[in-house]
């Protein structure tokens, strides 16, 4: 079985709600009866009722397996209002800005996770990663003893011999520019995470990549990594990780 069929069937075993919050962007529309008919989650869509029951007609698709929440008519809207407003009172927030945050469905969708209305959100296919990434780090915040996001590519390669069966974990591919030696440390910490529970591998191994491997090229950026592997190694004792590596040397028994 593959990695997408193995994600597959581990979410029918344990159906969780998914709240969907560009509901109506055509691609998401689309994949609400196939999320349905799989049983993967139970999804939530964000907006009008009418506008998105309107573009489903237009498109064809059957979207009856799905709740449609409209943020401003949901009767914990006010509820939602007031954390967020508790939330970030210090940075200047009153009650109208919190108004006008919740009516925007990616802080809505955000705040549905942290008050235990839905177990995770999907987006990104019509807003930017940082527009998707900006109401989750003031609403729900990092993991306990991580202080910087990090985004993870899964690599599945056919018929490879490396890896875990040929899948790979990189990290971080995404979010963060410029990291700290001790931000690069997390980051490897948390792709583990991401090995473990998504990918259900048993033993994961971290390579820290750099364009060079064990000395062979002087640079600072070489230096972070050098300094990162010792951080991770003092600071998560438990991991198996090393470094530095250019790729090839740390794929390659």
């Amino acid at each position: 079985m593959d990695l997408i069929a193995q994600i597959k069937e581990k979410a029918a075993k344990n159906v969780k709600t998914i709240v969907l919050p560009e509901g109506t962007e055509e691609r998401t529309i689309q994949a609400i009866k196939g999320i349905v008919d799989s049983k993967v989650a139970r999804p939530i869509l964000l907006g009008d009722e009418g506008a998105i029951k309107g573009l489903a007609s237009k498109l064809g698709a059957d979207i009856s397996g799905a709740e449609i929440i409209n943020p401003e008519k949901a009767p914990f809207f006010d509820d939602f209002v007031q954390a967020f407003y508790e939330m970030r009172k210090s940075k200047g927030v009153d009650l109208d800005k919190a108004k006008a945050t919740m009516l925007d469905p990616l802080f809505f969708a955000s705040m549905m996770v942290k008050m235990d209305k839905a177990d995770g959100e999907v987006a990104g296919a019509e807003n930017t990663t940082g527009n998707v990434l900006r109401p989750a780090l003031q609403i729900i915040k990092t993991s306990p003893g991580i202080s910087a996001v990090s985004g993870a590519f899964i690599m599945i390669v056919p018929n490879c011999p490396y890896g875990d069966n040929g899948v790979f974990v990189f990290a971080d591919c995404a979010v963060t520019i410029d990291p700290t030696a001790a931000q690069l440390a997390e980051f490897a910490k948390a792709s583990v995470g991401t090995a473990v529970d998504l990918c259900g591998m048993k033993d994961p191994k971290i390579g820290m990549l750099s364009f060079s491997t064990k000395g062979s090229a002087s640079h600072e950026m070489v230096d972070k990594v050098v300094q990162a592997t010792a951080i991770a190694k003092e600071k998560f004792p438990e991991l198996k990780v090393d470094g530095e590596f250019q790729l090839d040397a740390a794929i390659v028994p």
